[in-house]
Parts: C-alpha cells; structure tokens; sequence
C-alpha cells in the first residue's frame, strides 16, 4: 500500500466517524428538544460552530505558525480540536467493531421474549429430580 491510498482511508475512517457523530448528536437533539423549528435552529447553529471549528483548525486563516509556547488559541482551540478527531475516531471504531455483539444480543433477547419468558425468568439448569 502507497502512502497516498493510507491517507485516504484515515480521512475516510475520519469523515465516517464525524458522519457517525453527526447522526448521534441528531437523536440526541431530536430526544431533548421537541418543538421542530428550535430543534432546527439549535442544529444549524451546532453545525455552523462545528464546521467553523474545522475550517479554523484544518484549513486555518492567514499564515498559522506553532508558537513554541502556550497561546490561548492553542489552549482553547487547536488542542480540543485535535483531542476530539483523535477520540472521536477510536470511538467510532469501538462502535462498529461492537455493533455486531450488540445485535447478536438483540436477537438474543428478541428470542426469549417470544417464546413467552424473560432472560432472567428462564432457568439457569434443568430442573432435578427430587430423589425422595
């Protein structure tokens, strides 16, 4: 593999996450904010922050040199910015690589409650027989 194709599937694996984030944080909104148009409004503002974060910290403006000491920018901005890609990225990656095991146990669950139990209500082992 070139480093090139390398690169694109970490941006990929990036843009996937921020995808990922992006839909979460809708059912999030969706949940506690129920009246339509401010649910609308709160999601554009969200989004114009987030993106204008992106463009600030990705693209920048003007010439960006690293300062050699602490800025407020740094601190406040450039730092956030890069511990939030950085976790955002390995969630997502612990969100798909667990997705499969938390619909096995859906299923799971789904089963016992058709055949008319609960999982905690079924027996652990059959049933002894009384000896006496």
């Amino acid at each position: 593999m070139s480093f090139r194709s390398i690169l694109v599937v970490i941006f990929a694996l990036i843009l996937a996450s921020q995808i990922y984030w992006f839909v979460r944080a809708h059912a999030v909104l969706r949940r506690l904010v129920k009246n339509r148009r401010a649910r609308l409004l709160a999601a554009a503002v969200l989004l114009a922050l987030y993106l204008t974060w992106w463009l600030v910290n990705v693209v920048g403006f003007g010439p960006h040199r690293s300062p050699t000491h602490l800025t407020w920018h740094e601190a406040l901005i450039s730092a956030p910015f890069a511990v939030w890609v950085a976790t955002s990225l390995v969630a997502f990656l612990v969100a798909v690589l667990l997705w499969p095991l938390r619909q096995a146990a859906r299923l799971t669950g789904r089963l016992i409650r058709q055949e008319g139990g609960s999982f905690w209500s079924a027996p652990l082992r059959p049933p002894s027989r009384r000896l006496l």
